[in-house]
């Protein structure tokens, strides 16, 4: 059953999460142990969510955030770490937008974001899934639509027009969306969009 594969996963992961504990306190230095304690707290952490457990999985989350800057102080640049750490903030976006924790989602999306970019700055083929981007710019933008800060908004779309440009209708139609299609820097986007598709 769904349950049991929970339970036998969670023994699993709460295993490694412990052997690992226990190698970090012998080499607390070691970039290579941050960032794979780093890897199982994500794991846990979606385990718990999945258990019904968002403060558990917002936590862990957190301290994996904690481990991997700890692991870039000791290898700055490292564009795994980087995407790793992204990944993480991407990852409490998702709880926060759960529990409707829209400033805090906004903060995780903008702290995955500048994770992303410092990846792609020291390897632009470091963030891997060309999707990545896009998803945290589109939720960006519908997390600040939920903060009621449309300057955000404008600029999350126009950043996402430069990493992944829309057709000039389905832009009007996520400007719609957003409440920013009778703003003039949209309408600015929609004509760029229109020009290009022509």
């Amino acid at each position: 059953s769904a349950r049991r594969d929970l339970a036998a996963s969670r023994r699993w992961i709460d295993l490694a999460l412990q052997q690992h504990e226990t190698l970090l306190q012998s080499q607390p230095d070691s970039a290579e142990v941050l960032s794979e304690l780093a890897t199982f707290l994500g794991q846990s952490s979606a385990l718990a969510l999945v258990g019904g457990d968002p403060e558990r999985a917002f936590a862990e989350l957190g301290r994996g955030v904690e481990l991997l800057a700890r692991a870039l102080v000791r290898r700055p640049g490292d564009a795994h770490f980087e995407v790793q750490l992204g990944t993480l903030h991407q990852h409490r976006v998702t709880v926060c937008m759960r529990g409707e924790r829209w400033s805090e989602a906004r903060v995780e999306c903008l702290a995955a974001l500048a994770a992303y970019d410092r990846a792609s700055a020291s390897d632009p083929k470091a963030i891997g899934d060309e999707r990545r981007l896009p998803w945290v710019l589109q939720t960006l933008a519908q997390v600040e639509l939920m903060c009621d800060d449309f300057d955000g908004v404008m600029r999350a779309v126009q950043r996402l027009q430069q990493v992944r440009p829309m057709q000039a209708q389905a832009l009007r139609e996520f400007g719609q969306k957003l409440h920013v299609a009778e703003r003039e820097d949209f309408q600015a986007l929609v004509r760029e969009a229109d020009h290009r598709g022509r």
